[in-house]
């Protein structure tokens, strides 16, 4: 079976960010199937100046559309580089034969060259939802515009409409799909996972990276990896290290990404005094060098603000901590902190009262039997609920079944 791969986000492991397609596509081609991606290349580091150009990626034919993004550039701007994508994707699409066409998206316009594709080549779509858009942006401000937001809806409607199967990453986008009239049967869901092979590594490789940084290492060490953007609230992480200070000195924290909050972020710590005392800012690191930091630290964080929306995902982040077998620390109700609640596998910590967060956080960091626990529980939710291996398994077999009626 030839599968096209539509996502915008592509990233192996070599790049940073999330990898959920890579792990989803390089395992349909240990099944023995042909997958081509069609994706951007978006940091300005390509062999291209513009246009396409391909590689090979863990046996599957990757297609890149020279196309910048980045969690700083403005709303419009993000607009401008999906409809760019969108747009630029059709003749790429039309191109490539194919059984089963699987889209990934955020972001929604994905849905143009997937819907396109389909048609075209006659063939069935099976639609990934991994946030509720345009739900998402118009609870943040990100889309106002009342005649785009009716191009939006339009445009969501109708692409789970031609829609074979529908993934959705957590029960409360299912419901949002279920909820414009799309048949609940035709919905599964299938979260994010957890890449227990490039994760669960020897203690002596987090050990190796405490030693390269050794003021890391004066006590417990609280790791966030991931986008530096206005949703995650890792000032908010700035403002507990600064209340640890005075209680806890010993313990690190490790702030390690990019994005748009990043100077504010900077700026924060160096305003509470706590830059270069127990707080450090690593620049973004590519997905294969975050086991190392997982394996050096006592606990991650995934962090968020309080949006319902926000609340019905799970940041590729919290999977990582849990394959990593590492207790996790998030400061907001919903998926996430109701499987912390229900396993032990870390702590929820409120969000507007860094004070009390702190005073939590020092009494599980010296909690030796917590600790344990939580990391036992971690390691278990990777192992079983969340193993990226039964998952892409599970896709798999919606993939060969929609090709099938077809």
């Amino acid at each position: 079976m030839r599968i096209l791969y539509l996502h915008q986000y592509f990233n192996t492991p070599s790049m940073s960010g999330g990898t959920r397609s890579f792990e989803f596509g390089r395992r349909f081609v240990s099944a023995g199937h042909d997958v081509h991606v069609v994706t951007s290349h978006r940091d300005g580091t390509a062999p291209v100046r513009r246009g396409w150009y391909q590689t090979v990626e863990a046996g599957m034919q990757v297609h890149w559309l020279l196309n910048p993004y980045s969690n700083k550039m403005s709303y419009p701007r993000r607009i401008f580089s999906f409809i760019n994508y969108a747009i630029k994707s059709i003749p790429k699409v039309s191109s490539i034969n194919a059984d089963i066409i699987l889209a990934s998206s955020t972001p929604l316009t994905i849905a143009i060259p997937a819907l396109y594709a389909s048609y075209i080549h006659q063939i069935p779509l099976v639609f990934e939802i991994r946030d509720l858009w345009p739900a998402g942006p118009i609870e943040v401000g990100a889309l106002k515009n009342s005649f785009i937001i009716s191009v939006a809806k339009y445009l969501e409607r109708t692409a789970y409409a031609k829609s074979s199967h529908v993934i959705a990453l957590s029960s409360i986008m299912e419901h949002g799909i279920i909820a414009t009239g799309y048949p609940k049967h035709k919905v599964t869901i299938i979260p994010n996972s957890s890449d227990i092979e490039l994760f669960r590594i020897p203690a002596e490789v987090g050990q190796k990276f405490l030693n390269e940084h050794p003021y890391l290492s004066a006590g417990p060490l609280v790791v966030y990896c991931g986008t530096l953007g206005l949703l995650n609230t890792v000032q908010y992480l700035v403002e507990i290290a600064g209340q640890m200070l005075k209680i806890d000195p010993s313990a690190r924290f490790l702030i390690v990404g990019d994005g748009r909050e990043r100077i504010s972020i900077h700026n924060k710590a160096v305003q509470l005094g706590v830059l270069h005392r127990n707080l450090w800012i690593f620049p973004k690191v590519p997905k294969k060098q975050v086991p190392a930091i997982l394996s050096a630290c006592t606990i991650a964080c995934s962090l968020g603000i309080e949006l319902p929306h926000y609340q019905a995902e799970a940041a590729n982040k919290v999977f990582d901590t849990f394959a990593a077998g590492r207790p996790l620390l998030i400061n907001h109700g919903g998926l996430v902190a109701d499987i912390l609640n229900e396993t032990g596998a870390g702590i929820v910590v409120p969000s507007g009262d860094s004070v009390t967060a702190a005073s939590q956080l020092h009494r599980f960091l010296h909690d030796k039997e917590a600790l344990s626990r939580a990391r036992r529980a971690s390691a278990n939710l990777a192992d079983t609920r969340f193993n990226r291996d039964r998952h892409a398994e599970q896709l798999l077999n919606i993939l060969e079944l929609a090709a099938k009626a077809s």
